[in-house]
């Protein structure tokens, strides 16, 4: 990594659950899969938030690409 990601720091402001809740939905609500890519992986319906990701413990789901300058 450069420089850039060591100096690029932002406040973050948690907002209270509910309030979350009210704006985004249940992460264990069942919705429609809204894309053909989601119903092969889901089937016709699927959680808000699938299982493979906890909020309680978020991880980093794939490597981090950059361009490569070389």
């Amino acid at each position: 990594m450069d420089g850039f990601f060591d100096h690029h720091l932002e406040t973050f402001y948690k907002h209270e659950s509910e309030l979350i809740r009210e704006y985004l939905g249940a992460p264990d609500d069942i919705i429609d899969c809204p894309t053909e890519a989601q119903r092969v992986l889901f089937g016709p319906t699927r959680r808000r938030v699938p299982k493979m990701l906890d909020l309680e413990n978020p991880i980093l789901l794939g490597p981090v690409q950059t361009r490569n300058t070389t």
